[in-house]
C-alpha cells in the first residue's frame, strides 16, 4: 500500500504542478505555445542544418505532447497550424531570399560587370558635403552586361555597392550605370570571426560590388522616397546651427541612424563606452519617439491615442530606413498599443512573444542574429524582472507610504517620486546591462563594467533630444527657419553625450577571451533566479552563479587555447604574408608587415578574441607605401603600444603621415636604420631581417627562441620556415593568391 501511496503522489504532483503551470502559462501568455511551435521548426533548421528531419519530426512530438496538455482545439491552432506555418516561411526564405538570379548566373566566382542600379537605401543621408571615405550602400542591381557586346540581362537582386569618393550620390532612388566587379564577400579566416558572408545571406544580399565607374542616370520616384526627402529637410534645419561636421553627424545618427558621418574614432569611443547602440535606431530610439508622441497627443481620448501613437511612430520607423532593430521596436509597438485600442487585456510579455514569432515567420534566420538575440532578451528580462523590481522598490521607500500626504507637503511629495522614477531607471539599467554583458562577453570578448553608469547618464538626455524632436517636427517642415531655435536647443544634450560617451571609453573595454558556448544559457539563467523570481533561495542562487560565471569569464578558466599561437596571413596586397604572434598568457602581441586592410581586421579580430586589449608591438620592415599602410591603419582597429619602423624616407608620405599618426596617439616609436631592425623589453628581444623578398624574425625570451623565415619561390609563391630552439616546428608552401587566407600554429 505504502508503494502506490507514494505513485499516486508523484502522480499528482506531476498533474498538479507541471499540467497546471503550462495550462496557465497557455492561458495567460497565448502567444508562448505558438512561438515554441514556430522554434520547433526554426531552431532546427537554423543552428543544426546537417539534421534535415529535425524541423519535421519536432513539430509532431509537441504536438503529441500538447494534445494531453492542452486538449485538442488549442493544441490545433496554438501548435499545429503554427508549425505549419513555419515549415512553408522556412522554405520560402530559403527558396526566395537564400538564392538569386546572380547567384545562378555567377555561382562562387567573381566578374566584371557593367550594371544599371538604384540605390535603395534608405538609410543615407547626404548632408552636402564631400567625403573622402568609400560609401558602402545598399542598392538593387536591374540589369547587368558582361561586355558592352553582349545584350543587357534583366534581374532584380539586392548587392551592397562600394562607391568611391569622387562619386556623387545625392538620395535614395538615384539611378547609375555602373563598371566595376561582383564578388561575394569573404569567409571568415578563423573559427569566432565574424561571418560578414553569412550576414548579409541571411537579409538575402550575396554580392558586394566594387564600383570603378559609375554614370548618373537619372532617378527613380517613390513615396518613401518623398518621406526621405523631408527627413533630409528636417535633418539640415534641426543640424543648421551646429557648424563641427561631428555633431552633425551625431545628430543624423541618433535621430535617424544614418551613421554614413560617424569616424572610426568616434565609433570606437562608443563601443568601448557601452553606448554604440544610441547610434543604431532601435527600441530605445522607437520607445523614445513614441513616449514624446504619446505625450504631446495627450488632448485626444485614450483609445485614439493607442491608433495614433504606433502610426506615427511607424512613418518616423520608415524614415529611419527600417533596419531590423526599428522592425523589432515598431512591431512590439504595434503588438502593445493595438490590443489596448480594442480595449483587450493584453501582458507586455505576451505582446513581444508574439512580435517575436512573427518576425521569426518573415525571416527565420533572424534567430542567429546578435541583435535579434539582443533585443528580445533584453526586452524579455526587463518585462519578467519589473515585478520583482518593483516589490524591491516598494521595500526600500516603504516607510514613505504611511506617512500622510499633508505631512510630506508638495515638494517632499515630487522628490519621492523622482527618487522612484530614478530608481526604477537604474534598475532597468542594471538589467539591460547584465543582459547585454553575457552577450557582448560572448560574442566581441568585450567587458564594459560602466556601461550602466554611461547608460543612466545619456538616457535621460537622449529622451530630452527625442522630445525636442518631437516638437520640432511639424515647425520644422512648416517653418524651416525654425529649424535654428531647434538646433541651438539640441546642440546642448548632444555636446553631453558626446563627451559622456568619450570619458567613460577611457576607463572601459575590458577584454576577456571569448567563452564557452554552454556558459552562456547558465549567465541567462542565473540572471532570471535572481530577477525573476520572489523566492530568497533562488535569488541568492542566482547571485552565486553570476559571480561564478563571471570569475570564469575574467580568469579565461574554462578557455581552450591560452598559449601562444603564431599567425600568417596572406592574399589580398599582401605580396609577403604578414606575421601575428598572441601570447594571452604572458600579455604579450606582436604583428608585422600587414599591407592588406582584410588582413588588418582579421589580425584585430583575432587578438581581440584571445583576450588582448592592445598590441604589444607592431612592425613595419619598410619605409614602402605598402608597410606603411599597415602602421597607419592597424592603430584605428586595435591600441597599440610601440612601433618598429624604418625611418622614413623622403618621399614616403604614406610612412611620414603614419608616424605623424601615432605620436600624435601616444604611440612610442622605435625608429631605426637599415634592413635589420632591434626591440627588447620586459625579457622579450626581437630581430627581423628583410632582404631581397626574404624577411626572417626571431624573438628570443630566457633559453627559448623563436625563428621564422618568409621567402618567394621561384614559381611567385612563398615558403615559410617555422624553428623553435633550432628544431623545425613547421615547412609551409603557399600559392601566390588573390583571396585571403591564414595559417595558423602553436609555438609552445
Amino acid at each position: 500500500m505504502e508503494k502506490s501511496d507514494n505513485i499516486i503522489d508523484i502522480q499528482r504532483v506531476i498533474h498538479d504542478n507541471i499540467y497546471s503551470s503550462v495550462r496557465n502559462i497557455s492561458h495567460s501568455l497565448p502567444a508562448f505555445p505558438v512561438l515554441t511551435a514556430v522554434l520547433s521548426v526554426v531552431f532546427p533548421a537554423v543552428v543544426f542544418p546537417s539534421c534535415r528531419w529535425l524541423p519535421a519530426v519536432l513539430p509532431v512530438l509537441l504536438t503529441l505532447a500538447g494534445w494531453n496538455l492542452l486538449g485538442i482545439r488549442r493544441t490545433l491552432f496554438q501548435i499545429a497550424l503554427p508549425a505549419l506555418i513555419a515549415l512553408c516561411a522556412l522554405s520560402l526564405h530559403v527558396r526566395f531570399r537564400q538564392n538569386d538570379v546572380l547567384t545562378e548566373l555567377l555561382g562562387e566566382r567573381s566578374a566584371g560587370v557593367e550594371a544599371k542600379i538604384v540605390v535603395c537605401d534608405p538609410s543615407y543621408y547626404f548632408d552636402g558635403n564631400d567625403s573622402s571615405a568609400y560609401r558602402r550602400l545598399l542598392c538593387r542591381v536591374t540589369e547587368i552586361r558582361f561586355s558592352q557586346s553582349d545584350l543587357w540581362q534583366p534581374v532584380k537582386s539586392n548587392v551592397i555597392a562600394i562607391f568611391p569618393p569622387e562619386i556623387r550620390i545625392p538620395e535614395y532612388g538615384s539611378c547609375f550605370t555602373a563598371e566595376g566587379i561582383l564578388e561575394q564577400p569573404d569567409r571568415p579566416l578563423f573559427e569566432g570571426q565574424f561571418d560578414y558572408r553569412n550576414y548579409l545571406k541571411r537579409r538575402g544580399i550575396h554580392y558586394l560590388f566594387r564600383i570603378r565607374k559609375a554614370v548618373p542616370a537619372g532617378r527613380q520616384s517613390s513615396c518613401l522616397q518623398l518621406l526621405l526627402r523631408m527627413r533630409n529637410r528636417l535633418l539640415l534645419s534641426l543640424t543648421s546651427a551646429q557648424k563641427q561636421p561631428s555633431e552633425r553627424a551625431l545628430a543624423a545618427a541618433l535621430l535617424f541612424g544614418c551613421r554614413q558621418g560617424i569616424s572610426r574614432e568616434s565609433r570606437t569611443a562608443f563601443i568601448e563606452s557601452g553606448t554604440i547602440h544610441i547610434l543604431t535606431v532601435s527600441g530605445l530610439h522607437i520607445g523614445m519617439f513614441a513616449a514624446a508622441v504619446f505625450l504631446l497627443l495627450l488632448p485626444l481620448p485614450f483609445r485614439l491615442r493607442m491608433l495614433l501613437t504606433p502610426t506615427i511612430t511607424l512613418l518616423y520607423a520608415f524614415s529611419t530606413g527600417m533596419q531590423m532593430p526599428a522592425v523589432r521596436a515598431v512591431l512590439m509597438l504595434f503588438c502593445w498599443c493595438i490590443p489596448r485600442a480594442l480595449l483587450l487585456k493584453s501582458s507586455g510579455l505576451n505582446a513581444v512573444l508574439l512580435a517575436g514569432t512573427l518576425l521569426l515567420l518573415w525571416n527565420p534566420y533572424q534567430l542567429k542574429d546578435a541583435g535579434f538575440q539582443y533585443s528580445f532578451l533584453c526586452v524579455i528580462t526587463l518585462i519578467m524582472t519589473s515585478a520583482q523590481t518593483a516589490a524591491w522598490l516598494r521595500l526600500t521607500m516603504e516607510k514613505h507610504h504611511w506617512i500622510p500626504e499633508k505631512k510630506l507637503g508638495k515638494w517632499k511629495q515630487r522628490i519621492f517620486r523622482w527618487e522612484i522614477a530614478a530608481a526604477s531607471a537604474a534598475a532597468g539599467c542594471l538589467t539591460a546591462w547584465l543582459c547585454s554583458f553575457i552577450l557582448t562577453v560572448y560574442y566581441q570578448g568585450l567587458t564594459i563594467p560602466f556601461a550602466m553608469v554611461a547608460n543612466l547618464l545619456i538616457i535621460p538626455l537622449t529622451y530630452v533630444v527625442f522630445l525636442l524632436f518631437a516638437a520640432a517636427l511639424l515647425p520644422c517642415l512648416l517653418f524651416p527657419a525654425a529649424g535654428k531655435i531647434f538646433s541651438f536647443l539640441l546642440a546642448m544634450p548632444l555636446t553631453a553625450i558626446d563627451t559622456i560617451c568619450r570619458s567613460f571609453a577611457d576607463w572601459s573595454g575590458f577584454r576577456v577571451p571569448v567563452p564557452p558556448l554552454w556558459t552562456i544559457p547558465c549567465a541567462v539563467l542565473a540572471l532570471w533566479l535572481l530577477f525573476a523570481f520572489s523566492h530568497r533561495k533562488a535569488a541568492f542562487a542566482g547571485l552565486g552563479m553570476l559571480i561564478v560565471l563571471i570569475f570564469v569569464w575574467c580568469s579565461g578558466l574554462f578557455t581552450r587555447d591560452r598559449g601562444t599561437e603564431l599567425i600568417l596571413l596572406h592574399g589580398g596586397r599582401q605580396q609577403m604574408p604578414g606575421l601575428v604572434i598572441s601570447c594571452p598568457e604572458r600579455d604579450f602581441s606582436l604583428a608585422a608587415n600587414l599591407t592588406d586592410f582584410r588582413n588588418i581586421a582579421a589580425a584585430a579580430d583575432y587578438l581581440h578574441r584571445r583576450g588582448h586589449k592592445e598590441l604589444t608591438l607592431l612592425v613595419g620592415s619598410k619605409p614602402t607605401r605598402a608597410h606603411a599602410y599597415g602602421i597607419r591603419h592597424f592603430p584605428d582597429r586595435m591600441k597599440v603600444r610601440h612601433i618598429l619602423t624604418v625611418k622614413p624616407a623622403r618621399r614616403s608620405e604614406m610612412q611620414k603621415e603614419a608616424i605623424r599618426k601615432a605620436e600624435e596617439s601616444g604611440i612610442r616609436l622605435h625608429l631605426q636604420s637599415g634592413p635589420e631592425l632591434k626591440w627588447s623589453r620586459g625579457g622579450k628581444k626581437i630581430e627581423t631581417i628583410l632582404k631581397k623578398n626574404v624577411f626572417s624574425f626571431a624573438i628570443l625570451e630566457k633559453e627559448n627562441k623563436v625563428y621564422v623565415c618568409i621567402s618567394a619561390d621561384e614559381n611567385g609563391g612563398t615558403e615559410i620556415l617555422i624553428r623553435k630552439n633550432g628544431r623545425t616546428l613547421d615547412r609551409v608552401r603557399i600559392p601566390r593568391e588573390l583571396k585571403p587566407g591564414m595559417i595558423r600554429r602553436k609555438i609552445n
